[in-house]
């Protein structure tokens, strides 16, 4: 029996449309200075992005309506609000009025943007990036140096 040439999929993380995250996303300014619900409502909108654009692949000329009511983690209102208005200034969503529509109380409409990758930290934020960095790196070569020392015999309880 011939096979299609596709391949089956593994639904490891389900059988559901689902999308990537790429590391330039993962490892830039913008991506790092956002809070966890700021990540969490990120992979929201990455989510709801990519069932509108059809894989990214769709131009969405005005832009799509993110809302706090069709938004499918558990996130407060006040919150979804303040953290949209985040991902804005970072440069991860891009608003722009003449898209809007012109009713009353319309929800607004948002298109992606590539803005994140030139964003630049304020000094507070740019700090606390900086003393992550730090932290991760004297674990590391902590680790290093016990893996060492118990390799060349100088572990706990040797004599």
């Amino acid at each position: 029996m011939r096979s299609s040439g596709r391949k089956r999929k593994l639904n490891f993380y389900g059988d559901k449309p689902f999308f990537m995250v790429s590391k330039e996303l993962r490892k830039s300014n913008a991506y790092r200075v956002l809070t966890p619900q700021g990540k969490n409502l990120l992979m929201e909108w990455l989510s709801h992005y990519g069932s509108h654009s059809h894989g990214d692949t769709k131009r969405l000329p005005v832009g799509i309506m993110f809302t706090w009511s069709a938004c499918e983690i558990d996130i407060h209102e006040d919150t979804f609000s303040r953290v949209r208005k985040r991902l804005l200034e970072v440069g991860f969503l891009h608003y722009d009025p003449m898209d809007q529509t012109r009713r009353p109380a319309a929800p607004n409409h948002y298109k992606p943007s590539t803005e994140w990758r030139n964003y630049k930290p304020t000094k507070l934020e740019q700090k606390r990036m900086d003393e992550v960095d730090a932290k991760k790196k004297r674990r590391i070569l902590k680790k290093n140096r016990r893996r060492t020392d118990f390799r060349s015999g100088l572990g706990k309880g040797s004599k």
